[in-house]
């Protein structure tokens, strides 16, 4: 009975860890989406900005324009001194004013750092607003645009808002400072400091990350994550009874009352019995509980799949359409455009289509979930294949400043579906490229060796760090070294890579090196003789 009283401790131990664990995990995730909405808003600044923001002179019409486009409460125009160029709402009196040394923000992107600022002091008496400077460079030094909101209605506040999986859970989106950038439910306190809004909760994240406090009598899980290239962090809080739902109750009480009861004389033996077989029944229920919500979770991971492919198959259809009028407008089917014009249509098409790129990764990694990605195979000439995959980027390359070089001389044939090889070889190129500063270069080489065929994808990038390199094929995964230079990405692309060398019975390895390179080798079998015969 000890032995088993040990056992039964022992799993409910790791049964609650399990269940902290994931707690923990839903508020990195939590925060890892506010990093990307921060990331997105601050790259759309640069884009439009330098669009529409670099002449001589620029117009508050113009300005207003930009403005508008990213649906920004309130925006400056600076010049590299961190005087007013132009300003929304209007307020003529004030340009050529300095105003770049007031706010930390502003004084960070003047330096050349996008930045993103603690709650807006003069905007605390209200909504929280918060600050997205961006540098950019013109002909007439760098100048710094800064647009500001409440986040409040955002796609941020929306995907918040349905992360609370618990009954009585709050969550909290707070600046260094501790004012309340954003706090759901939204009637959990009538205030703008988490300080007011729960004191307790306040000084356990000044402590640690995670853990349990007391709130009027009752004891409350809590997490606090930082968003990374902000000043802003996550907290939630959760009553622990919830979260420990699946594993709390009697069951916790059992193993100590076996321990009890052990050594105890014979005549005691008979109620140990009972309390056996009670604690078997009990454990069973706990257990059933655990599978309940094992299975409550698979239910809302197959849900989430659904809503993806769902949402990317209904989004692919506008943005199509998007594309075509951007395409036919550019082509004049509306009259003459400005150069003005022209620029910003660019900008959409662009985005339009890095949309379009998205929307397939997230519909293939639907279809490799549900079992549903097909290959379509035949024979391929894989030499011509990478020489074509090397051409189609070669221009982007030499846009980057990148040497890109090919050594394809084999003839080399596999059975493979071409679309899907031709999407793992731009995507493995496209990195290389992405991750490789200007100056550097990029070698593609295909070997046969035996059996199989082998496509070494080498650069002399940024490289991954040694401790981050088995978790490159995870879905939404990004090295350290890309998020901290903010190079923008999803994270789906190695895993759809791995999802197709995996379907065509091949392998894919990394090494690399951080500073000195990365090295993705791709193996596959060669066709089979009969296939070359026939």
């Amino acid at each position: 009975m000890g032995g088993l009283a040990l056992v039964t401790v022992r799993s409910q131990r790791e049964a609650r860890s399990q269940l902290e664990q994931r707690f923990v995990l839903r508020n990195a995730l939590g925060a890892s989406f506010a990093q990307s909405y921060a990331t997105s808003v601050l790259r759309a600044e640069r884009r439009l900005a330098e669009a529409s923001l670099a002449g001589r002179e620029v117009s508050e019409r113009q300005f207003r324009g930009v403005v508008e486009a990213l649906g920004f409460q309130a925006a400056v125009l600076l010049d590299r001194n961190g005087r007013l160029l132009q300003v929304w709402p209007p307020k003529p009196s004030i340009l050529g004013t300095e105003i770049g040394s007031r706010y930390p923000h502003l004084r960070s992107a003047l330096r050349g750092k996008p930045t993103v600022s603690n709650v807006v002091a003069s905007a605390s008496r209200g909504t929280p607003v918060v600050g997205f400077a961006t540098p950019f460079e013109t002909a007439h030094g760098r100048r710094v645009f800064s647009g500001a909101f409440g986040i409040g209605g955002t796609a941020l506040d929306a995907y918040l808002s349905n992360a609370l999986p618990f009954s009585g859970a709050e969550l909290s989106l707070v600046d260094r400072s501790g004012a309340l950038l954003l706090r759901e439910p939204q009637g959990a306190a009538d205030t703008t400091d988490l300080r007011a809004a729960d004191p307790n909760l306040a000084a356990a994240v000044e402590d640690r990350a995670s853990g349990f406090y007391r709130r009027n009598g009752e004891a409350r899980a809590f997490g606090r994550h930082p968003v990374v290239g902000t000043p802003w962090s996550l907290v939630v809080s959760v009553p622990k009874g919830q979260l420990l739902a699946p594993v709390s109750g009697a069951t916790t009480l059992i193993p100590w009352l076996l321990f009890v009861g052990f050594g105890v004389a014979a005549v005691i033996a008979a109620m140990m019995v009972w309390r056996l077989a009670d604690h078997r029944a009990r454990l069973a229920l706990s257990n059933e509980q655990l599978a309940r919500s094992n299975d409550e979770l698979r239910d809302l991971d197959r849900l989430k799949d659904e809503f993806v492919a769902l949402v990317s198959h209904e989004l692919r259809t506008p943005l199509t359409s998007i594309i075509g009028y951007v395409s036919a407008l550019k082509r004049g089917r509306a009259g003459v455009l400005a150069p003005e014009q022209h620029q910003l249509l660019e900008v959409v098409e662009r985005n339009a289509r890095r949309l379009v790129g998205l929307v397939s990764d997230l519909l293939t990694a639907a279809k490799a979930d549900a079992g549903k990605l097909q290959l379509e195979p035949e024979l391929v000439a894989l030499d011509a294949l990478v020489k074509d995959a090397v051409e189609s980027a070669r221009p982007h390359a030499d846009n980057e400043g990148i040497e890109l070089r090919v050594t394809a001389s084999a003839l080399v044939t596999v059975v493979a579906d071409r679309l899907r090889l031709t999407q793992v070889l731009d995507n493995l190129i496209a990195n290389a490229i992405k991750f490789t500063p200007p100056g550097g270069h990029v070698r593609v080489d295909l070997i046969a060796n035996g059996p199989t065929a082998s496509v070494t994808i080498k650069d002399n990038g940024i490289g991954i760090p040694e401790a981050e390199q088995h978790q490159l094929f995870r879905r939404f995964f990004r090295a350290s070294t890309a998020t901290s230079r903010e190079i923008q990405g999803s994270g789906l692309g190695l895993s759809i890579v791995k999802t197709i060398i995996d379907l065509h019975g091949g392998t894919i390895a990394v090494t690399s090196s951080e500073g000195a390179g990365t090295t993705f080798t791709v193996t596959i079998p060669l066709a089979p003789a009969e296939h070359l015969a026939a």
